[in-house]
């Protein structure tokens, strides 16, 4: 990205103003974004890789039945970050719909114009009901993600106690 920022720097101004300049401009920065996200979550998943594999290396030095069920939990974790990750990404497609729809009519009185007429024929109370469905979308998209993502981290911990609890009854401890 900083040699992307250093070749921008030497493209006039008034070139990037342009409509098609600045379209291209924006895709190719969130490229770029996107490619040093993807990059930077290759070395964290290689990281995390390495870690898990040695821990579970050791686990199964000491007991084989807490390897398997370790390595089970592992697998069902990252097929349901999958699941999950999938579900986030329709979520947040709602969320823009919701949001753009919201700033629509967050902009209308902005407008000289619009704003007359919206005070001539009375509609403004019909744009702000339209404007709270939207956003109500907003905040409904927003609060089911947060609730799944503490009922996860919930059943997640629960099953590391009853893991732990089941271990410490077998002695094994």
């Amino acid at each position: 990205q900083e040699i992307l920022m250093e070749k921008v720097q030497k493209i006039p101004y008034q070139t990037l103003k342009e409509q098609n300049n600045h379209e291209e401009y924006v895709a190719v920065t969130n490229r770029a974004g996107s490619l040093t996200d993807l990059i930077s979550s290759i070395c964290i998943l290689f990281r995390e890789f390495l870690t898990v594999g040695s821990l579970l290396v050791v686990v199964a030095c000491n007991s084989i039945w807490s390897f398997w069920i370790i390595l089970s939990y592992i697998v069902f974790s990252v097929w349901r970050s999958g699941k999950v990750l999938d579900q986030q990404r329709v979520n947040m497609m709602n969320v823009r719909k919701n949001e753009s729809i919201a700033e629509y009519y967050q902009r209308l009185p902005m407008n000289l114009g619009v704003a007359k007429e919206i005070r001539i024929y009375e509609t403004y109370e019909e744009i702000l009901k339209q404007w709270g469905i939207a956003y109500k979308g907003i905040e409904r998209q927003e609060r089911k993600y947060v609730w799944g993502k503490e009922k996860r981290s919930f059943f997640h911990g629960f099953g590391l106690y009853i893991f732990m609890f089941l271990h410490w009854c077998d002695g094994d401890a």
